[in-house]
């Protein structure tokens, strides 16, 4: 029970702090906001707090039970969004991330899974410097991120069928994109 409590705190705080990233980001709707976004990952690396696709490409280290637990937990920190106004920035981002058919935001979630199972990685090496590249790479390139996407949505107030349905292809694709770049890193080694 014990263990169950601290894995949901800590999958809140992890979700609390890409709230924090995504406010970051749609204050500076910019490269340098791209960067300082980084901040909620090295957070998460560094406290030890969870967040769904830092451990969704991990399925040997952690059960689906725990992965729906952390996504929930990250769900129930991202509603600390909903104590600040509605952004216009995060209006317009959400209005134009759905407009995407769901093969391009399945891909676009894809890519960003793999990207953030490559900054678990670097992390896991001791290169938390190049966490930011990542973050940035995926940002501007228009990659769809579950857990970013859903600060998003709770800043613009989106919560529509068709946002519910665009989030659980990101949900989806971050996965897959976790478990491929796993799977990928697995033949590099043979």
């Amino acid at each position: 029970m014990k263990d169950n409590l601290l894995l949901i705190l800590k999958s809140i705080l992890g979700g609390i702090v890409i709230a924090i990233g995504s406010l970051i980001y749609v204050k500076n709707n910019n490269p340098a906001g791209a960067f300082a976004f980084s901040i909620g990952l090295l957070i998460i690396f560094n406290l030890g707090y969870k967040l769904y696709t830092g451990v969704v490409g991990y399925p040997k280290e952690n059960s689906i039970r725990d992965i729906l637990i952390i996504l929930c937990g990250n769900v129930i920190g991202c509603l600390i969004l909903l104590t600040f106004p509605v952004s216009e920035i995060a209006v317009t981002l959400v209005s134009n991330k759905i407009l995407d058919p769901w093969y391009l935001t399945f891909v676009k979630a894809l890519l960003c899974g793999g990207i953030i199972f490559s900054c678990c990685e670097f992390h896991r090496n001791n290169k938390d410097y190049l966490v930011p590249i990542g973050i940035m790479g995926f940002i501007m390139a228009g990659a769809e991120h579950s857990i970013a996407d859903l600060c998003y949505i709770v800043l613009a107030r989106a919560f529509t069928i068709k946002v519910l349905i665009f989030i659980i292809i990101v949900i989806i694709g971050n996965a897959v994109g976790a478990l491929l770049f796993n799977y990928g890193k697995g033949l590099s080694k043979t």
